[in-house]
């Protein structure tokens, strides 16, 4: 068992395009273990409802912007797994989102660790979709994966 940090910070939200992206490696798998998402705006007045996807997706063409993952503990080893939070052409959804999670704009936040019979599992180069579905306000969010 290996935890990593995935957190990125005062993004603006677009439902065409993934906030993240991760991809499991070959021979490896990674488990979602938690997840918290706070709303950003500036005033109260842009406090929008905002709607996130945890979806299965496939493909995507010439991913950037990886984030670097934040090991746990220091003498973990590099993760296997990568991310990307651009692409030139957006990885496609696989049916209905495992997760809706939903928040305030304005200073709204969602905290969830995931119970153990309810892991998200990714193996064999499977990706993992973070997508708004509702809402473009500004969003932070960390996600917390174990990789075995």
């Amino acid at each position: 068992m290996s935890l990593y940090s995935l957190s990125r910070g005062g993004v603006t939200m677009n439902t065409s395009n993934d906030l993240v992206t991760v991809i499991a490696a070959s021979n490896r798998k990674f488990k979602v273990v938690d997840m918290v998402f706070a709303g950003n705006a500036a005033t109260s007045s842009s406090a929008a409802y905002c709607e996130i996807g945890l979806y299965l997706s496939t493909g995507g063409t010439t991913g950037g912007g990886a984030l670097t993952p934040k090991k746990w503990e220091s003498d973990e080893p590099a993760q296997g797994f990568t991310n990307f939070t651009t692409w030139s052409a957006q990885p496609s959804l696989s049916g209905d989102p495992y997760f809706r999670i939903g928040f305030q704009a304005y200073g709204g936040v969602f905290s969830k660790p995931i119970m153990p019979q309810r892991d998200l599992v990714f193996r064999n180069s499977e990706q993992l979709s973070l997508r708004p579905i509702a809402g473009t306000s500004v969003v932070s969010f960390t996600l917390v994966v174990d990789e075995v």
